[in-house]
């Protein structure tokens, strides 16, 4: 009879169930892990031995793990990690004892938390919606596929017909609204170890008409042209009026303030009257003086002193 024990493993992760027979097993972390050993003891042999279990992981034993379930949870990052376990059941009063050892490695893989989108998600009808994807984190390959629908009707069905897979978590959703309205576009991505489900609202406006430029440059133009003729045109008067403005000189050497008095028609006339009867007088003045060296006339003759020949009359 063989001393050793029959069994393999089982692995299981949240809903999934992980096949420790591949080749490479794949587990995710920042989740826990359960490994088991399930005894192949299909008619109750070894129910009443005493079963001892030393779990390792990478060389190190696990203290805490004494039964047949191994719970873990790995840090983030892609790595290989080594499980290994040694089982043995004894039965002192049969002189039984058995054991196992058993080992496998698994790739470790970071899962999608939640993905992101670039871009504008309120767009006008006829325009093409342009959208770029990404996750937070992750390890890949990454799977990608989406589909629009509205009111429940689907428009693509990419995520049935169609997936995208990529090594970078980057990927490019577009799509042409030829109507308006609102819309939901479904996002899944997913790696080994995880997937992310998304529903985006896009919002496509109706195209609102637009007043023609012509309308709004043409009076635009149209007052800046009347502004700039205007300045040139009171430019070039100026111009004009400076070139025949004649400066006239001061001749009038009277006094400022008789010079500058108001005065009627009718004392004008009458002051230019008196200057010209003035000068007259001034002039009969002098030929009186040239008479003196004349003989005297006789005592019995009038002398005619210059002034009673002489009457001024001025109509008013």
């Amino acid at each position: 009879m063989s001393n050793f024990l029959v069994g393999q493993f089982k692995i299981k992760q949240d809903t999934r169930t992980i096949d420790s027979l591949s080749t490479l097993p794949i587990i995710a972390s920042k989740t826990p892990v359960n490994v088991s050993f399930v005894l192949h003891d299909p008619s109750g042999y070894f129910n009443n031995f005493e079963k001892t279990y030393i779990w390792k992981i990478d060389n190190v034993t696990i203290e805490a793990a004494k039964t047949d379930v191994l719970v873990h949870t790995f840090e983030s990052g892609s790595r290989n990690a080594s499980i290994s376990m040694y089982a043995s059941a004894n039965n002192d009063a049969m002189k039984v004892d058995k054991h196992v050892d058993l080992d496998f490695t698994a790739e470790i893989q970071d899962p999608i938390e939640k993905v992101k989108f670039d871009g504008k998600t309120f767009i006008f009808r006829n325009q093409s919606l342009d959208l770029n994807i990404s996750c937070v984190t992750g390890t890949g390959p990454f799977h990608f596929c989406k589909e629009f629908a509205s009111n429940g009707h689907v428009y693509s069905d990419d995520c049935k017909t169609s997936v995208i897979q990529s090594d970078q978590c980057l990927f490019h959703a577009s799509w042409y609204f030829k109507t308006a309205g609102k819309f939901n576009l479904d996002i899944r991505v997913w790696n080994n170890v995880s997937m992310v489900n998304t529903s985006i609202a896009i919002t496509v406006g109706e195209v609102m008409k637009q007043t023609s430029l012509t309308f709004v440059v043409l009076p635009v133009i149209s007052c800046i042209l009347a502004i700039v003729i205007l300045v040139f045109a009171l430019a070039f008067h100026v111009q004009q009026r400076k070139r025949f403005t004649i400066e006239v000189a001061d001749f009038d050497f009277q006094a400022r303030d008789e010079n500058l008095m108001e005065k009627t028609l009718y004392e004008r006339v009458r002051d230019s009257l008196s200057e010209s009867f003035k000068g007259r007088l001034i002039m009969c003045r002098r030929e009186d003086n040239n008479h003196e060296d004349l003989p005297q006339q006789e005592n019995n003759q009038e002398v005619d002193d210059g002034y009673a020949s002489t009457s001024i009359h001025v109509n008013t």
